[in-house]
């Protein structure tokens, strides 16, 4: 199902922020990684409070977008390894079909 709103069909998406989307899913995956390895974060995560996406589609980013992505990325370099971090193994959760959606 996708959503209705004009500004979140892939289609109505200009090169540009096509080009700026592949690269917040690119830093994306590189917080996942980092936190998988068991990296501090906090620094990455103040660069990009609340959500660089948004900036694409209002006028709180003034443009600052490739910017904020450049910091994040600086700062996801930089993050360290937490001392002693171990990460578990999870199980598999099974959906319930009384669960809310946003």
């Amino acid at each position: 199902m996708s959503c209705a709103h004009p500004h979140h069909q892939l289609e109505a998406y200009t090169d540009e922020q096509r080009r700026l989307l592949a690269e917040i899913a690119e830093l994306n995956s590189g917080i996942l990684a980092a936190h998988r390895d068991g990296r501090a974060l906090e620094g990455v995560l103040a660069t990009i409070d609340p959500d660089p996406a948004r900036y694409m589609f209002v006028d709180e980013g003034r443009g600052s977008l490739r910017d904020q992505l450049a910091q994040a990325r600086e700062a996801l370099a930089a993050a360290p390894t937490i001392a002693g971090h171990r990460r578990l193994a999870g199980e598999l959760v099974q959906p319930s079909r009384f669960a809310s959606r946003p």
